[in-house]
């Protein structure tokens, strides 16, 4: 806009001065045309009187010009804006701390995924399993919750002190048995297994053995297995134990597929999927049997069905 002035300025200086313009003055007078009727002054333009500076408009002091600091300014005009430039002992937060956002604890979200929201989850805290822990069975995210532990335990025949009895033991108690490298190790009796089942026969020996945990996460444990932790199930020791399943989503045969355990002592011992039409959920859903016990709800490649098994002689 300066520069259209001066221009217009221009001629009007060399028209006043001169009756015949030359080609000159007539160029300026065409470039400030050419530079369209927005950029070109208006009458409404022209300083009248109102325009006139008062003694009020006079620059003071306090009004004197400064460095251009507008859009067509050089990044070194900018006022000095770095952390030095605030105040000795003051900081960019203390300046303005009503307009920052409170991240105390209590304001942050909690973003991580609840472990236990499972609808068949029998506990959802800790404090809700008494010396032991609450955790998902099998531990993978989105599995139901169970508490784990404290251990059961375990079965032992009876012997003195030193492993002496009426058969020779390995040992009497948990503190006889040698420390594991990994895991735990404790005095069972013999033929008895990670669940403290015995599943009928002979009689079993009245001898114990020092027996220690298969596993101790999903790990160690091979393909289609899940490693379950002492504590739960009736499990004195970690197992590895066959799943069919590890979620809901993997059960999708049909509706309704829930992902479930079945460890029923010396009738079930794994993971499997069952569905809205099969017979059974639970052992509780199925009649007795023949012989008056309870009948299982044992699961198979399509699904859960009730199931008798002969009781132990």
């Amino acid at each position: 806009m300066r520069w259209t002035l001066s221009i217009v300025a221009l001629a009007a200086f060399a028209v006043g001065c001169d009756d015949d313009p030359d080609p000159v003055v007539d160029a300026a007078i065409d470039a400030a045309a050419d530079l369209g009727p927005d950029m070109a002054p208006g009458p409404d333009m022209a300083p009248g009187p109102d325009m006139a500076p008062g003694p009020d408009m006079a620059p003071g002091p306090d009004m004197a010009p400064g460095p251009d600091i507008g859009a067509d300014a050089a990044p070194d005009a900018m006022p000095d804006a770095a952390p030095d430039a605030m105040p000795d002992g003051m900081t960019a937060v203390d300046a303005a701390p009503d307009a920052m956002p409170d991240l105390g604890p209590d304001a942050m979200p909690d973003m991580a995924p609840a472990a236990c929201d499972h609808p068949r989850s029998e506990c959802a805290v800790d404090a809700d399993c008494p010396g032991g822990r609450c955790g998902a069975v099998p531990d993978v995210l989105g599995a139901p919750c169970y508490c784990i532990g404290p251990r059961p335990q375990p079965n032992r025949a009876f012997c003195q002190g030193g492993g002496g009895g009426p058969f020779e033991s390995e040992c009497c108690e948990d503190a006889d048995c040698p420390a594991a490298a990994d895991g735990v190790t404790l005095c069972q009796q013999s033929v008895y297994g990670a669940q403290n089942e015995y599943c009928g026969g002979a009689a079993p020996p009245e001898e114990n053995r020092c027996r220690t945990d298969e596993c101790l996460d999903q790990t160690d444990c091979g393909p289609d297995t899940v490693c379950v932790p002492a504590g739960v199930f009736g499990f004195v020791l970690n197992a590895c134990r066959p799943a069919d399943c590890l979620l809901d989503a993997d059960c999708d045969l049909r509706a309704g597929g829930e992902c479930r355990p079945y460890f029923t002592r010396c009738a079930t011992a794994r993971f499997g999927c069952s569905y809205a039409d099969d017979p059974c959920r639970t052992d509780a859903d199925c009649p007795r049997g023949r012989f008056g016990d309870q009948m299982r709800c044992v699961p198979g490649p399509e699904g859960t069905v009730c199931q008798e098994f002969l009781p132990a002689p």
